[in-house]
């Protein structure tokens, strides 16, 4: 920053620490990001600690900077100084009016072609926004990671950059720019008195981005979308951390008004367990926070065969299809909800309908639903990532009007109720509220979509299944095997958690049980004309679970109680979801 050339420190995802796992356990992938519109995006690139294990974290969420942890200029005598420029060929102040969390989930550093005076007498043609940890925050070592939106097409506009600079003198205690955008590219660099090597990496950076570094050892390791960009010798120094866009001098094609955003900071220590990631809030039908993990990786997840056997013998009594007898039994629920693609919410047992989308022209068909941790409230999600919130359930955001790799074909909320995730056709996640990122297969080349998710009794963890029955386990789900070395009758659908393990149902209705007792499965009972099961919902505690059949046919096994269903009045729309109202 402080040389002729201006860089960036983007922290990113390390490759510390798995974002995910594959079925067969090993194989650790680290995700990135495709470019999005200028609006705001949460969703995490793949490598990162759980909160309890940041060093520093700032999500954005709120309306004001926190000042706790950053300074809204360049080492200004107060929070409302404007600055000079840090590098002398630059053409614009940086004034603390420039920095702003308009309550999207984002930092804003924006650029304004308007007269500027700084504290140092001078006037600028340009004014911008900075922002630093300096006095604040500082770290030796440890894994980097932002994700950031840069302003451009084809090539980075200005000069827009992300680094952490040596709290001593320059450059004796290091300067690391993990990412700058010089002459439209993205850019690295490490200076110290031995001189500044780096490079700048191939490809358009302009959008939504993570980029990072991982410092260690003597060595600043830099990585962009989760792909390691160059290696540079350090300072063994401690450095704060600074955003900032600048104008002008070294950078792109000038560009003002125009912004730069920031989606997150957080700072890990080397070797942190991964991973988390978050959201913000937002009103139900608007869309706010997003962005989505790239899907244009090399790597083919593979599969295991199963290490507990896929059915086991035939449940005592019958499962009850749609018009069948109430299941009998002391089970932990009380009451269900169908969700049709058309957005119709049907209630049954003690569970009640907060409102749905009946008669409402939908953008995307409905494809997944969950509740609040009341059970008082729900959401719907669309194809298209856009999300509705019904009674208590409050929206945290969507993925709307967003560029989606692939479409949303499930949702889970959290533990507490206070956030959801949404997930892709690749694999993708993306966090919203409270909701904690674990990693995805929206990096890797798949051989068959995901369908469904499930979170981990603790809800520090999912599991993710595909068409051909492969499973991917994130966080602390663990791996009890997979259908996706087996020839399958018929594709794989949904999947649900126990206790141990889950469950994977297939579209006629078979069920593969691992690390969790089998109750029983539709072809193992004899029942025919099943051919679209859509999801298999569980209670937690093992004791039952149901099968939901496009055409509304329910399927209860062990103590899961039978309250009705949609058929045989066979919905206009299909039937998608089912939604359990305690368990």
């Amino acid at each position: 920053m402080r040389s002729r050339i201006r860089l960036i420190v983007v922290l990113c995802v390390a490759a510390l620490g798995a974002s995910g796992m594959i079925a067969t356990g090993g194989f650790v992938a680290a995700g990135g990001l495709t470019n999005a519109s200028t609006s705001t995006a949460r969703v995490n690139s793949g490598v990162a600690a759980q909160s309890s294990s940041y060093l520093f974290d700032d999500e954005f969420d709120g309306t004001s900077l926190d000042l706790s942890k950053w300074r809204p200029n360049w080492l200004g005598g107060s929070n409302t100084t404007i600055t000079k420029p840090i590098n002398g060929a630059e053409l614009s102040c940086y004034d603390p009016a420039q920095v702003r969390l308009p309550g999207d989930g984002s930092l804003h550093l924006a650029a304004a072609h308007r007269s500027c005076t700084a504290s140092n007498g001078t006037t600028y043609a340009y004014a911008s926004g900075l922002v630093e940890t300096f006095g604040h925050f500082t770290f030796t070592e440890g894994t980097l990671e932002a994700r950031v939106w840069l302003p451009g097409t084809t090539t980075i506009n200005n000069w827009p950059a992300v680094w952490t600079d040596g709290t001593g003198s320059w450059p004796a205690t290091g300067e690391s720019d993990i990412m700058e955008g010089l002459s439209g590219k993205a850019c690295y660099h490490y200076h110290s008195p031995s001189g500044g090597p780096g490079g700048c990496a191939s490809g358009a950076f302009t959008g939504w981005h993570t980029f990072g570094e991982v410092v260690h050892g003597g060595t600043a390791t830099y990585y962009y979308d989760g792909a390691k960009v160059g290696s540079e010798s350090t300072v063994v120094a401690p450095h704060y951390i600074i955003l900032n866009l600048g104008v002008g001098g070294y950078g792109g094609t000038i560009a003002a008004p125009s912004e730069m955003l920031v989606d997150y900071v957080r700072v890990t220590p080397v070797g942190a367990p991964p991973s988390t990631t978050t959201t913000a809030a937002r009103p139900t039908t608007t869309t706010t926070t997003t962005v989505r993990p790239a899907t244009t990786t090399t790597t083919e997840p593979s599969t295991a065969p199963s290490t507990a056997p896929p059915t086991s013998p035939p449940p005592t009594t019958p499962p009850q299809p749609g018009g069948g007898k109430p299941g009998g039994g002391t089970a932990p629920g009380h009451g269900y909800w169908t969700v049709s693609a058309a957005g119709q919410v049907h209630a049954y047992g003690r569970a009640h309908t907060r409102g749905d989308l009946t008669g409402r022209l939908l953008a995307a068909p409905i494809v997944a639903a969950a509740r609040t941790a009341t059970g008082n409230g729900y959401w719907l999600a669309g194809g298209d990532g856009n999300v509705y919130a019904f009674g208590d359930a409050h929206s945290y955001g969507s993925m709307a009007r967003r560029h989606l790799a692939a479409p949303i074909v499930g949702m889970s909320a959290t533990r507490t109720g206070r956030g959801y995730y949404l997930l892709g056709a690749d694999g993708g996640i993306f966090t919203f509220g409270d909701a904690r990122f674990h990693g995805s297969t929206g990096n890797m080349r798949l051989a068959a979509p995901v369908l469904d998710i499930a979170l981990s009794p603790s809800g520090n963890g999912y599991w993710l299944v595909a068409r051909d029955g492969g499973v991917f386990t994130f966080g602390d789900a663990r791996f009890r095997g997979s259908a996706g070395a087996l020839h399958l009758a018929s594709p794989i659908a949904s999947i649900a958690a126990g206790q141990h393990g889950y469950w994977l149902v297939a579209g006629d209705g078979g069920i593969f049980a691992f690390g969790v007792p089998f109750r029983g499965s539709v072809p193992g009972l004899g029942a025919t004309g099943v051919t679209d099961a859509k999801r298999i919902r569980a209670f937690p505690d093992d004791s039952g679970y149901y099968i939901l059949t496009g055409h509304g046919s329910l399927f209860t096994f062990g103590r899961a109680p039978y309250y009705g269903a949609d058929a045989p009045s066979r919905p206009a729309t299909p039937v998608v979801d089912l939604v359990l109202a305690t368990g």
